[in-house]
């Protein structure tokens, strides 16, 4: 169901288009600590028509800072979407977590 408001000028010109902006979160995705890269299926239902991906790392309090994994979206099927993690070094076994929004 689309969300949002779309305001017109008196020229009938959309001049604001809340609709199309707004965030809908899709997954929250955790990695494995046990594992260096791995990736998560989005189906191709859940994602609006015509939307942009937002993935954001979500803080995870840590004794020893690290870098997030490296995240990747793919959008080379007709049917799903990938998102996929690499981490940054393999010597470290943190969970990290991230959301996948669509805009």
């Amino acid at each position: 169901m689309p969300s949002g408001i779309q305001i017109f000028d008196s020229q009938g010109r959309l001049i604001l288009d809340t609709e199309t902006y707004v965030l809908k979160q899709i997954t929250i995705a955790n990695t494995d600590n046990s594992v260096n890269s791995g990736s998560i299926t989005i189906p191709v239902a859940q994602i609006p028509p015509q939307s942009q991906p937002v993935i954001s790392p979500i803080p995870v309090q840590l004794e020893t800072p690290t870098a997030p994994p490296v995240i990747t979206y793919s959008e080379n099927t007709t049917v799903d979407r990938t998102v996929t993690w690499q981490k940054q070094r393999n010597d470290i076994d943190i969970n990290h977590r991230f959301r996948v929004d669509m805009y």
